[in-house]
């Protein structure tokens, strides 16, 4: 979801800070490396955030029970599992 990623960084307030004084101080290098890295570290920051919350939501049990997935196969059944579909076939 980069677009969210995005949004949620410019809306930060360090970024929003580092954004005005770059606009008040336009020719000066410092500020527009700081905003750089800001926002470079923000971004990360919300990233994270997204990823968390997607994953609070979606998950393997969810794909099951929406449709997504037929089942969910525990390890030791895979081997199983797959030579029965093979031989199915």
């Amino acid at each position: 979801f980069p677009r969210e990623v995005r949004a949620r960084a410019s809306a930060d307030v360090r970024v929003a800070k580092l954004r005005a004084e770059v606009r008040a101080h336009p020719k000066c290098e410092d500020r527009a490396l700081a905003l750089k890295e800001c926002m470079r570290e923000v971004l990360i920051e919300k990233q994270s955030e997204v990823a968390q919350e997607f994953d609070g939501i979606h998950n393997v049990e969810r794909a099951r029970r929406v449709g997504s997935l037929r089942q969910i196969l525990e390890p030791e059944a895979l081997r199983p599992f797959l030579i029965g579909q093979l031989r199915d076939r």
